[in-house]
């Protein structure tokens, strides 16, 4: 079987895994099986507009984890050693992480819920496992990347996470309003995820090319004729010897 035929047939063996263990599911806790595949929009009978930003940041996030996943993974045998390579697989796999969470509340609804813990903890972890992430490969990351464009990213996820906090129990400050508290997080998380996939691009891009270096073009000058003085004086040369 080639690789791109194995590939592709584990994707749809692990994708025919999840439906059947969601439609299993459905039908144990009485929920329609129709809920589980259709889009929320006509099946909650709201308008189109809601949550449009929240799925564009759910697209984003998802366009990171592919590029860094992808590229750090195509990369295992031209550069098993080089740092950014490991730390695209890393962050491309806590980025998918971060993507379901966003996509299904983990940390404010389905993780506290299941597990009794708070959302800070998940949070909390969270962060401890991006800077350990980053920990890893922070000197290459220095080196070879934009280390203004990595604090922007870094800098805006973490002011929505404190945004996100003062919905919680856990409040830095009274008083605001919670729509405009809502708003701010979520313009903030947005922006934030931009920054971090526009990091991940480019450092992808520098782990790539300097793997795979673009081949070196040879050019094949035309002959160039030569000038008349330089013809007379062969051809004076010629006459002498002769």
């Amino acid at each position: 079987m080639q690789p791109t035929t194995r590939a592709v047939t584990s994707a749809l063996v692990v994708t025919g895994a999840v439906i059947a263990i969601g439609c299993v599911w459905a039908a144990a806790a009485g929920v329609p099986q129709p809920a589980l595949f259709r889009d929320p929009q006509p099946f909650a009978h709201t308008p189109l507009y809601v949550g449009v930003l929240s799925t564009a940041g759910l697209l984003v996030w998802s366009a990171g984890a592919a590029i860094a996943l992808a590229t750090g993974l195509g990369l295992r045998s031209e550069a098993p050693a080089d740092p950014l390579r490991r730390f695209l697989v890393e962050a491309g796999a806590l980025t998918v992480v971060v993507t379901l969470d966003d996509a299904l509340l983990v940390h404010e609804t389905v993780g506290p819920h299941a597990t009794g813990l708070p959302e800070e903890a998940f949070l909390a972890a969270y962060g401890v496992a991006a800077v350990a992430v980053l920990a890893r490969a922070f000197p290459a990351l220095c080196r070879r990347s934009d280390r203004g464009a990595l604090a922007l990213a870094l800098g805006l996820l973490t002011a929505s996470i404190v945004l996100d906090l003062m919905g919680t129990p856990l409040r830095l400050f009274t008083g605001r309003p919670e729509a405009v508290r809502n708003v701010t997080e979520e313009a903030t998380k947005l922006l934030g995820i931009v920054a971090w996939t526009g990091y991940l691009t480019a450092v992808a891009r520098d782990a790539w090319l300097t793997a795979r270096p673009a081949p070196t073009r040879v050019v094949a000058l035309p002959a160039q004729a030569d000038p008349p003085a330089a013809t007379a004086d062969r051809a004076r040369v010629a006459s002498r010897a002769t």
